[in-house]
């Protein structure tokens, strides 16, 4: 898994994305992405080798490739 889809995931529980049609919840998930600070996509980066570490996947991601 990709930071990103840790963020989707995250975000798809939110009572503000549930409420937009599949589009419009697509569209706000990659703008709150695009305009998330370095810091936080860190954090996700972290989460994602995390997940893949224990699912057996054995890649780790790094920053630069979650842009």
């Amino acid at each position: 898994k990709s930071p990103y889809n840790i963020f989707v995931r995250e975000m798809m529980k939110t009572a503000e994305i549930q409420t937009l049609d599949h589009k419009q919840k697509m569209g706000a998930i990659a703008s709150k992405w695009k305009s998330l600070e370095e810091s936080a996509k860190a954090d996700y980066t972290r989460m994602a080798n995390e997940e893949n570490e224990s699912a057996g996947k054995g890649e780790e991601l790094t920053l630069a490739e979650t842009a």
